[in-house]
């Protein structure tokens, strides 16, 4: 491809493989088993997936149609379908400024639990303290991010079509794949049935209003709205693709993994916790299911497949934010895809290293409560990502009108599914996103 022409999708197939792939990551396979797990279990799932069916396809539809719309990248698309609204392309850019270098630091620690465990240390993994006794280290941490960071550039340096679209063509069916024969390993061992049914079977006395709350925010995550991925993506779309049912193929993507995910997870806390998963929470991919493996039959070989298949997961979505930026760098300032690539490792590298030290050599800087990891982690995910796809929906249904967007989804003028996208935009996204946002900030003090 000449330098300057914009590349595209190999088609369709590709499209949601590529869409699917990067959107599959610690959302799905780190945050929705410990959340389903405290929330209820399947009513928490149940919810989930009603919101994925109104909310999370239709915003998800809407970031597809804007970038295919506009042809840009995330830093121009906003403004060109109404230059007020420029500064939404900024707040893109600005999320994924903060949410590339905490995940590269997260995806850094998955793929040395999964170099430790294919080269038989997978022992060490499982003794008490491993894990504070790594992230409090400094050096060893800096390492594995520059070797995961320096991967994630050689991928998106190829573009969209020969480097990410092929890596997600392959990683996405081989992240199915094991994560199935993992779940199904992890369901062999006695008493795991039981956890089986704690993760599916409905549990009122778990699920309160906050879980609700809970599952709108998973939707966000699992589909990697509000971050500009799927604007940025939309961007290269033919327009001989299906918007709808590219949405509808990516959302039951995410879905499928996601409830693999937990029936491998959830039974694994199960035994662990004998019979009280909720108490694993967010750290038990590291602290916890090393333990479990270590009791399982070939521990070793189960442990190493499913932190290789953790880190892919993490590998697709750096990916995603890593094209995000570089994009807008060749679209706003006109510099080459290696010249941006650079760029992004750098800064990558610098404030990924420092987050890093936040457990060891600087965990002395601390804002409110939170560690550094936490505090990128909670002005991303919390603040500006629900605040970009509020504003999102305020742009498309009152400032150039959802027929613009809908227009570009080859809806019908008078059908049933546009008539219930509008509704969705114009009244029932807004009012759902503006609850999370102002629930969170009122959940700071």
């Amino acid at each position: 491809m000449a330098e300057g022409e914009r590349g595209g999708f190999s088609g369709s197939l590709s499209f949601i493989l590529t869409a699917a792939g990067t959107a599959v990551g610690l959302g799905c396979i780190w945050r929705f088993p410990y959340l389903t797990a405290e929330h209820g279990g399947g009513i928490f799932i149940l919810c989930y997936v009603a919101i994925l069916l109104t909310l999370g396809i239709t915003l998800l539809a809407v970031e597809f149609a804007i970038g295919r719309k506009t042809g840009v990248g995330v830093l121009d698309a906003f403004g060109k379908l109404n230059p007020k609204f420029g500064f939404l392309g900024i707040i893109c850019v600005l999320v994924c400024a903060l949410s590339q270098p905490y995940f590269a630091v997260l995806g850094a620690c998955i793929t040395k639990y999964g170099f430790l465990y294919m080269s038989g240390g997978g022992e060490a993994a499982a003794e008490a303290g491993f894990y504070a006794t790594y992230i409090a280290s400094n050096f060893e941490p800096l390492l594995w991010l520059l070797f995961y960071i320096a991967i994630a550039a050689v991928i998106v340096y190829f573009g969209v079509q020969a480097g990410i679209e092929r890596v997600c063509k392959i990683v996405m069916p081989i992240e199915v794949f094991l994560i199935a024969i993992l779940a199904i390993d992890c369901l062999s061992l006695p008493g795991a049935w039981e956890g089986l049914v704690y993760f599916l079977a409905p549990n009122f006395d778990n699920f309160t209003p906050d879980a609700v709350l809970e599952a709108l925010g998973q939707v966000f995550y699992s589909l990697s709205l509000g971050l500009g991925v799927m604007v940025t993506f939309g961007s290269y779309l033919s327009k001989k693709v299906n918007v709808i049912k590219s949405s509808c193929s990516t959302a039951f993507f995410t879905f499928l993994v996601s409830m693999l995910a937990g029936a491998l997870i959830v039974p694994a806390s199960y035994l662990y916790t004998n019979g009280n998963p909720a108490a694993v929470g967010s750290g038990g991919i590291f602290e916890s299911l090393p333990m479990v493996f270590d009791m399982m039959p070939f521990g070793t070989v189960t442990g190493g497949a499913f932190f290789v298949l953790l880190a892919l997961a993490a590998l697709t979505s750096t990916i995603a934010e890593f094209e995000v930026i570089v994009t807008a760098l060749k679209d706003r300032l006109g510099f080459s895809r290696l010249k941006g690539v650079i760029i992004m490792s750098v800064y990558t590298l610098i404030l990924g290293g420092f987050i890093s030290l936040g457990y060891g050599a600087l965990n002395w800087i601390q804002i409110g409560d939170m560690y550094l990891l936490e505090f990128f982690d909670f002005m991303s995910g919390t603040i500006l990502m629900p605040l970009m796809v509020f504003f999102t929906c305020i742009l498309v249904a009152y400032f150039v009108k959802p027929k613009v967007v809908l227009d570009e989804m080859n809806l019908k003028e008078k059908g049933v599914i546009r008539k219930g996208m509008w509704v969705m935009l114009k009244f029932v996204c807004p009012a759902c996103i503006a609850i999370i946002f102002i629930t969170n900030i009122i959940g700071m003090f």
